[in-house]
């Protein structure tokens, strides 16, 4: 795999938008993925060969946090930490970060980033949130217009075709109690890496 600070297409960045949210290419979708590509920083993208496999659309909205504003991966590719090591990637070329974050509907992008997190919000065990990264998150959470840091309604529906369902049926059962998927509320995480 290589890992390349590239912009794709937008014709590349509708097709794995398409495939890695079980969606139809609609018109709808192609807006969407046009406005996330304009408000980005900048992208990484991942090549297995010559073909595009995943992209991830970063922002810098606040001084040392990432935010990962969407990661797209073809569902081949899905589950082989290609999000991990972007996200590596990119801190080993960056050492003003220090925070990671994103917003989502999925228990299980929530699982991948607390895989590779020394500390992540929100979390079951609630106990372990610090002052500096709930303090960091709310900023964020300003900085991005969020109302909160778990939105209500925010998609305005299901983001994916498919409720993403957690192996571990206590997070999934933690994620259900935070997150209305079918409602279409936004998790705004953030990690330390």
């Amino acid at each position: 795999m290589r890992y390349v600070k590239k912009n794709p297409t937008l014709d590349e960045l509708v097709l794995l938008a398409s495939e890695g949210f079980c969606q139809r290419v609609t018109p709808e979708l192609r807006i969407d993925v046009e406005n996330h590509l304009e408000d980005t920083d900048f992208c990484l993208s991942v090549y297995d060969d010559d073909l595009l496999v995943a992209c991830m659309l970063c922002k810098l909205p606040i001084p040392g946090v990432l935010y990962i504003a969407g990661t797209l991966v073809l569902p081949a590719y899905q589950g082989h930490g290609i999000k991990a090591q972007a996200t590596k990637e990119i801190f080993n070329a960056r050492s003003d970060l220090s925070w990671f974050a994103g917003r989502t509907q999925s228990p299980i992008v929530w699982s991948s980033v607390r895989a590779i997190a020394s500390e992540v919000l929100p979390n079951p065990e609630g106990c372990h949130e610090s002052a500096q990264a709930e303090s960091i998150r709310a900023q964020l959470a300003v900085s991005l217009g969020m109302t909160n840091v778990i939105q209500k309604g925010f998609y305005g529906g299901p983001l994916y075709g498919e409720q993403p369902i957690n192996r571990d049926g206590q997070v999934q059962t933690w994620w259900d109690s935070i997150c209305n998927f079918e409602r279409g509320d936004a998790v705004l995480y953030i990690a330390r890496f």
